[in-house]
């Protein structure tokens, strides 16, 4: 009787209610870019795993590791303070003054990072040469350039123009055809160059509204500083920690391993993009003033009724998928079904972090992400060491039950706050307390 009732004129007017809430129509683009991001990445290692030596794939794994750490050192807290500000302050000011910091850091961080290789992976010193120097630089502002843009499309409600950066992003792939003569080097190009043309995409639109003139607002930094800080460093050990253990398995095990490793993790990871799409609509409609208690409810329902059969899939097909890439691959199974099976708590601290955003509780966030980041690379470095490849998918198992049982303890508290002063700390000031506990 209630699934009859779905096709009745008011079963029907109920669905498209659903169908018009922010949550849900900011969701399916995120979920849809990030899906065509992540396929697309799929099939970028498909293909290249095919057309270049393992040797290459190793090598250019770890360097994209390299450049996704410049855009984490750049984007100080400026792609949250979009989400958190544009709904509540001047739109052209919060624009301009995130996107002019994040890029003159990625400058200075590109060229850091450059210059400092032989001390964080000797393995890496290609990058010195001049022609790898200067890419590794560009393509580095390029892709902070992408994230900040692709932040502002979200938090301005324009998900459908994210859809389309991640569209054009997508002409990585036929690149690594005519590149393919380069090595490891048309492999990095296919990128960046893709970097580039999403870029000018960007800026087309965003030029127009909310307005490109690179000024920084002093008084805007001034305001929201200790937000953009403790979302820096907290969104930096959560995300450090991921990018370093592709280095640490390139230096620990070699180059094959570290092929196997990332094309494991970029299948094993796929599942990561449903409760990461909607914890960020989370936030959104939270800055936006939406009920946060009501919207949590909505996104646990339909993170774990999506992610659970996906997780199911890759435990039966996962070698299929990995066998795509070339027999070698295969090797890897174990760690994809650990990480997929990992997910399943991993996504309770994503949509849980998520609403310590909205209430500014960053001083929580932070001492999660410290005891996260610290027990994963402790156990990841342990771990393979004594059982090679797998063992970090082990890490990422014990470290997620334990963040899990820590979520659990201080997550009743939180709600119980939420709910009885639901909005007053996310629009009450820019600065003060709510910073930090």
């Amino acid at each position: 009787m209630k699934y009859r009732n779905a096709f009745t004129p008011a079963g029907w007017k109920k669905i498209r209610q659903h169908l018009k809430d922010p949550l849900y129509i900011n969701s399916f683009f995120m979920a849809l870019s990030r899906f065509l991001n992540a396929s697309g990445g799929f099939i970028f290692w498909l293909l290249a795993a095919r057309l270049y030596s393992k040797e290459d794939v190793g090598l250019t794994s770890a360097l994209f590791s390299y450049l996704e750490l410049v855009l984490l050192f750049s984007v100080i807290g400026t792609d949250f303070l979009l989400i958190r500000y544009l709904p509540i302050y001047d739109k052209k000011k919060v624009f301009n003054t995130c996107l002019s910091i994040s890029i003159s850091f990625s400058l200075i961080t590109g060229v850091f990072f450059v210059l400092g290789c032989d001390f964080f992976s000797a393995g890496l010193s290609v990058i010195k040469s001049p022609y790898y120097f200067a890419m590794f630089v560009l393509f580095g502002a390029a892709n902070t350039f992408n994230q900040i843009t692709g932040t502002t499309f979200i938090a301005m409600r324009q998900s459908a123009n994210y859809f389309l950066q991640n569209l054009i992003r997508s002409v990585r792939i036929p690149l690594l055809i005519p590149l393919f003569y380069m090595g490891s080097l048309g492999i990095f190009q296919s990128l960046g160059i893709a970097c580039i043309l999403s870029s000018l995409f960007s800026l087309y639109l965003l030029g127009k509204n909310p307005g490109l003139n690179f000024k920084i607002d002093k008084n805007f930094i001034k305001k929201t500083y200790k937000f953009s800080l403790y979302h820096y460093f907290a969104n930096n050990l959560s995300e450090a920690s991921m990018l370093i253990i592709p280095i640490m398995v390139f230096n620990l095990l070699g180059k094959v391993e570290a092929a196997n490793y990332y094309i494991a993790s970029a299948i094993g990871d796929l599942v990561l993009i449903i409760p990461g799409v909607l914890g960020t609509s989370l936030f959104v409609e939270g800055s936006h003033g939406e009920n946060t208690k009501n919207n949590l409810v909505k996104a646990i329902k339909v993170t774990y009724a999506l992610l659970i059969p996906i997780i199911f899939i890759i435990y039966l097909y996962g070698n299929f998928f990995l066998g795509l890439f070339g027999e070698s691959y295969m090797e890897s199974y174990k760690l994809l079904c650990l990480i997929s099976i990992s997910s399943l708590l991993t996504s309770i601290y994503t949509l849980f972090v998520s609403i310590l955003r909205i209430k500014m509780k960053m001083g929580t966030v932070l001492k999660l992400n410290m005891l996260m980041s610290a027990i994963l690379l402790g156990l990841s470095y342990m771990f393979s060491v004594k059982y090679g490849l797998a063992g970090v998918g082990y890490a990422r198992i014990v470290t997620s039950i334990i963040i899990a049982v820590v979520i659990a303890v201080i997550f009743k508290q939180v709600l119980r706050e939420e709910s009885q002063n639901p909005f007053k700390e996310t629009s009450a000031s820019v600065g003060g307390k709510t910073f930090a506990e």
